[in-house]
């Protein structure tokens, strides 16, 4: 019974995050966290950009978004000119990510 005491204060000392953003300079993800089973620590890992917990994807620039409803996350990816065009955007959302597209 001691050990469980003690690891009470350590469990409620874990960080719990809801959202967090992957950006790299033609592409930008927010994460929304939607099942305890998905831990966003885990999106970092899977991330080629700059990974911050909270905030959202910057607007200036972009050219569409794709949205990504997942079991555990819900994924919106945000697309930038030059790199992308409304077009380009839709065929990668489409069917690279399977989400649902919507030009800006």
């Amino acid at each position: 019974m001691r050990s469980l005491v003690f690891a009470l204060p350590a469990l409620a000392a874990c960080a719990v995050h809801d959202q967090a953003v992957c950006a790299s300079a033609d592409q930008c993800a927010d994460y929304a966290y939607t099942s305890e089973y998905w831990r966003l620590d885990l999106a970092e890992d899977f991330c080629d950009g700059t990974f911050t917990y909270g905030g959202t994807c910057p607007t200036d620039g972009a050219v569409a978004t794709c949205t990504f409803n997942g079991e555990f996350a819900t994924s919106v990816y945000t697309y930038y000119a030059p790199d992308f065009t409304a077009e380009t955007a839709q065929t990668e959302c489409e069917t690279v990510v399977n989400g649902t597209f919507a030009a800006i």
